[in-house]
């Protein structure tokens, strides 16, 4: 078998030479599939496509030292109206990197925070 461990695949009967080369034609044949998360995505990229743990990292970095019923109503805006969020300079210093989110400010984090909870909390139609 390979030198790598954790392959679901195991080739019988092929040399060490014959198996790589089939390892390196699965993976150029593959390389469209591997996920792409070495690119920063933004919160507009993106918001059409939320996934449940992207929406809960959200919803820690704008609720964070909230009160439960503003938690409720950014939850429910995140699982619903996430869409509708309009395009913002400050939305978009809401990134994803390798899976995760954070927020990068550019002056005042606590005030910048703040006002991207106050876009999200506003109704839009």
């Amino acid at each position: 078998m390979s030198k790598k461990k954790n392959n679901i695949i195991e080739f019988v009967g092929f040399t060490d030479d014959q198996e790589e080369k089939i390892w390196e034609h699965l993976a150029e044949e593959f390389s469209d599939l591997k996920p792409q998360e070495d690119k920063q995505y933004t919160y507009t990229e993106l918001k059409n496509k939320l996934t449940e743990n992207d929406r809960q990292q959200l919803l820690e970095i704008l609720g964070h030292r909230c009160r439960q019923s503003t938690k409720k109503k950014l939850q429910n805006r995140l699982e619903r109206f996430s869409e509708s969020v309009p395009q913002y300079g400050v939305i978009d210093r809401l990134l994803r990197e390798n899976g995760r989110w954070q927020y990068c400010a550019g002056q005042s984090y606590t005030d910048e925070i703040r006002t991207v909870r106050k876009i999200f909390l506003e109704e839009y139609e």
